[in-house]
């Protein structure tokens, strides 16, 4: 007997339609047609184009028949070797693969399903027919995650580098407002009088003690005023420098950085950032809506610079989100 070699259908399935055959008798018999390449790597480029439309029709079918594969993957063209390989591939990007007649069983019911709803809701007949495996929409997203290519270790690391220099930015630009820092003021008193839950404001992972941090922090809350204190009379003092407003910008420069610095000692949330991040929207918002009416002493005094500086640096902070 001439040796043979199929692709047939998983157990179970019927193999009617879904099975191609060569024989050797039909490899080694004389042709005036040039012999045809039979392809042993799932990478070449023939497979590669031959798989992409297999999985175009996939999604658009939402299903795979064995038909489907053996006629865009006959045996003379590849080896049973790459088709299994490629029905492990589509498997794993959650395709599913059944016999055709499956797939008629599954249109008569859905369409006895159709007429019976029809009644009911007429314009949502499904006119499409989908396999009820494949209704699930956590595989349908799971099918989904699985075309998409796995971060290699240096990506990972250059995308965690961005994120960590985006967070940098943004604690640069809302630690230069005014308004945040009354707005660290206020919530640190009350979460030194009690008004305030620590767990809803504090990272409880960075804490040596809750009995420590709770007790050194009306001393803390002090030290935050007066520095707030301290720039606000820096500021009024540069706006009368005249000359020498390089040395008080300098000075301005040093104390807003150590008020960085206690508003770090205080451990609270990235998300209480994001409502200070939203307070500079309101701002914002504030300064667009009051046109040509805006008080710009005023603004300038509660947001620590002027309107044009401020529209920049929340410019700059939308950018880093």
């Amino acid at each position: 007997m001439p040796a043979k070699s199929r692709v047939e259908p998983e157990a179970g399935f019927s193999d009617a339609g879904d099975t191609v055959e060569t024989t050797a008798l039909d490899a080694a018999a004389p042709s005036s047609k040039p012999a045809a390449v039979v392809h042993d790597d799932i990478n070449s480029e023939e497979i590669q184009s031959r798989l992409r439309d297999l999985i175009k029709l996939a999604k658009e079918q939402d299903y795979l028949t064995f038909d489907d594969v053996n006629e865009a993957l006959p045996l003379g063209v590849v080896t049973t070797d790459v088709i299994e390989e490629i029905l492990d591939r589509l498997r794993a990007m959650e395709f599913e693969i059944v016999d055709a007649s499956e797939v008629e069983v599954g249109k008569a019911e859905n369409k006895r399903e159709a007429a019976d709803s029809a009644d009911e809701d007429s314009d949502e007949v499904r006119e499409d027919v989908k396999l009820e495996t494949l209704d699930d929409p956590v595989r349908m997203y799971l099918k989904q995650m699985g075309q998409v290519p796995l971060l290699t270790r240096e990506q990972e690391v250059e995308i965690s580098k961005r994120i960590e220099s985006a967070d940098s930015t943004i604690i640069r630009i809302i630690h230069r407002f005014g308004f945040v820092a009354d707005a660290y003021l206020d919530l640190a008193s009350k979460l030194a009088d009690g008004s305030e839950r620590l767990d809803r404001l504090v990272v409880d992972k960075k804490l040596d003690s809750r009995e420590r941090y709770l007790k050194a922090l009306p001393k803390l809350v002090e030290v935050l005023s007066a520095s707030r204190q301290d720039i606000v009379s820096i500021r009024t003092r540069l706006a009368q420098a005249g000359a020498k407003s390089a040395e008080v910008e300098e000075e301005l420069k040093k104390a807003m950085t150590a008020q960085s610095r206690i508003y770090a000692k205080l451990l609270f949330r990235s998300k209480i950032v994001e409502e200070f991040v939203a307070l500079a929207d309101a701002w914002n918002d504030r300064l667009l809506a009051a046109g040509n009416t805006l008080d710009e002493k005023e603004f300038a005094d509660s947001a620590w610079m002027g309107p044009a500086e401020f529209r920049q640096a929340h410019a700059e902070l939308i950018r880093s989100l």
